[in-house]
């Protein structure tokens, strides 16, 4: 009799979840997906359990500014993650505790500061 052993593979959006806007973006602008405002339709997590484990951000010129990665649930909007960028105009962060359960909307907005011709990427592991 042979024996087996069986792993569950982990999907991953790779990016996946991303995010931007032209132009200048003021403090409290969300970020678009396609040419829809984030916080009116935002990226669905298509997974039961996830993670938030990087964001990547790339702006026009160097610039100082926040971004908050918020969920909605209805019309309730939940900040679980803030990036910080200081005069610069790329920036990347590893992320830890920030989960996602399925069907979580997903919008990012503006928080402090402003930027021109932002894109923001999301990855998120999960099963």
């Amino acid at each position: 009799m042979s024996s087996y052993i069986t792993v569950a593979p982990i999907a991953e959006s790779t990016p996946g979840f991303s995010f931007g806007r032209s132009g200048n973006c003021a403090q409290g602008t969300y970020l678009q997906i396609d040419s829809v405002p984030s916080n009116k339709a935002g990226r669905i997590v298509p997974f039961e359990t996830a993670e938030l484990t990087n964001v990547f951000i790339v702006c026009q010129d160097d610039s100082t500014f926040s971004i908050e990665v918020q969920v909605r649930v209805g019309s309730t909007f939940t900040t679980v993650h803030t990036s910080t960028v200081t005069s610069a105009r790329k920036f990347t962060e590893a992320v830890e505790d920030v989960e996602f359960t399925l069907g979580d909307e997903v919008c990012i907005k503006i928080g402090s500061g402003s930027c021109s011709n932002i894109i923001v990427g999301l990855i998120i592991k999960g099963l």
